[in-house]
């Protein structure tokens, strides 16, 4: 093992590193106020804890959590490792030693990854390319730390919208006038505000117009210490940036890492998220009860500001070639628990669904709709000698739109069905594309095609969550 450290941790290796150390260190205490550099763990490590592989040679999940872990204390400081009450190291050289630590970790990881891919490819690499290659990856994730800071605190605040961190805990020593004001508020509408405008101060006003300020920060240490939603996310960052690298140190290449990002997404799923590492995933989101999984897809993106209230929620492919076949979320979305996307559709920014909705195909959402509950929405080729057998048009619901719930649109005609801006569908209504217009259609004869439609997204369900 000796050997081998000394081979994959050259002076040549250790030299460069040293010279990028103060510069990353640099940029990411900048994002720390004093008490967040009192509060950082630096776990006692040795090289060989970031070489433990599998009986295949790749790096062992030990050894990926051992990086996921340094990276995730790097952006949140204090909550991944332990130290004495009363202890602290304030100081710029402590923060070093975890760079440190977690450049090594990410090179480690990466060398050992680029060695065995090229084994497998049955191609030769030679020690300066490798040493490069793994260079290059563990510094541009680390130059990326500062941005996933300011992603994962947005995360956090983003579940201020959650009325659950009022707990009776935090709620001690509130007057009781205050409690029934806080209640009758809709308070994530100041959550909501302050993400959109890249401000916490119209939060913070909220709080300190009902006298509960020095709240605050209880409940954003609640979310940092205890939350999954802003943690798998964090993950998925950190897989994000090594399966697709920002480069953001312009002197150091930094391609894809193979096999890594996926063994961190199998470790975020545990979590209850279940996002492809190449799926683009904004910042505020909020996940509520991320217990239930999330699915986004290797070609699926979710703007800013998402809000996922609940688990059983899918966005996924309605094909196997590898092409773009997952859902294009705008920034704002709410959707609800158990509401599934099948397809390459879009959806408009601050469009917001019910639960139990299905919505399967060629489909685009315009801004600000508004769709219920139990509502299905799908365009299909159907085997029917009646209907078009050919490739179905798109279901087009312009901006504005409200869709009751209990409603299904269907369309298997080639012309595009197009729901006009600003329409209002009512409740239990069954619409069908004729000639490129939405018709009701009698509620008897609409029963059938739910079902159908039902019984399709189940399946594509069942199908993405066993492979």
């Amino acid at each position: 093992m000796m050997v081998i450290s000394m081979k994959i941790f050259s002076e040549k290796y250790i030299e460069r590193r040293d010279e990028y150390i103060p510069k990353l260190a640099g940029e990411i205490s900048a994002k720390y106020s004093p008490q967040e550099l009192a509060r950082l763990v630096v776990p006692t490590q040795t090289i060989d804890d970031y070489l433990f592989v599998t009986g295949d040679n790749f790096p062992s999940d030990n050894s990926v959590n051992v990086l996921l872990r340094n990276a995730r204390e790097l952006v949140t400081p204090g909550h991944e490792y332990t130290r004495t009450y009363g202890s602290s190291h304030a100081d710029i050289s402590y923060l070093e030693e975890l760079v440190r630590e977690t450049f090594d970790s990410a090179y480690a990881i990466s060398y050992i990854a680029i060695s065995e891919q090229a084994n497998l490819e049955g191609r030769q690499i030679s020690e300066d390319e490798k040493q490069d290659y793994a260079f290059g990856i563990a510094a541009n994730l680390l130059a990326k730390v500062p941005k996933i800071i300011d992603w994962h605190r947005w995360n956090v605040f983003a579940s201020l919208k959650d009325p659950a961190i009022w707990s009776s805990a935090v709620r001690t020593g509130i007057p009781q006038d205050i409690i029934e004001q806080l209640e009758k508020s809709e308070f994530p509408k100041y959550v909501m505000t302050s993400l959109k405008a890249g401000d916490t101060k119209h939060y913070l006003n909220f709080l300190a117009e009902n006298g509960l300020r020095n709240k605050y920060s209880l409940l954003v240490q609640l979310i940092d210490s205890s939350y999954d939603g802003p943690k798998s996310l964090l993950n998925h960052y950190i897989a994000n940036q090594l399966a697709k690298p920002e480069i953001s140190l312009e002197d150091l290449a930094a391609k894809p890492l193979y096999l890594i990002p996926e063994k961190i997404h199998q470790i975020t799923r545990k979590l209850g998220l279940d996002s492809h590492p190449e799926a683009d995933v904004g910042y505020g989101i909020f996940i509520d009860h991320v217990s239930g999984t999330i699915v986004i897809g290797q070609t699926g993106v979710v703007g800013r500001f998402a809000d996922f209230a609940g688990g059983g929620i899918v966005l996924g492919g309605l094909t196997r070639r590898p092409t773009d076949r997952h859902p294009i979320l705008g920034e704002g979305i709410s959707i609800g628990t158990g509401t599934n996307f099948f397809g390459p559709l879009n959806v408009g920014d601050y469009s917001n669904f019910g639960v139990n909705s299905s919505v399967i195909g060629y489909v685009n959402f315009g801004k600000e709709c508004r769709i219920g509950s139990d509502v299905d929405i799908g365009s299909y080729r159907l085997s029917n000698p009646n209907k078009n057998n050919g490739k179905p048009g798109k279901i087009i619901l312009e901006n504005n739109v409200i869709v009751g719930d209990g409603v299904t649109i269907f369309n298997a005609e080639s012309e595009n069905l197009v729901i006009p801006s600003g329409n209002i569908i009512e409740p239990k209504s069954y619409i069908e594309g004729i000639d490129g217009k939405p018709v009701l259609v009698e509620r008897p004869h609409g029963e059938y095609l739910r079902q159908l439609i039902r019984d399709e997204a189940r399946s594509i369900l069942n199908d993405l969550l066993t492979k």
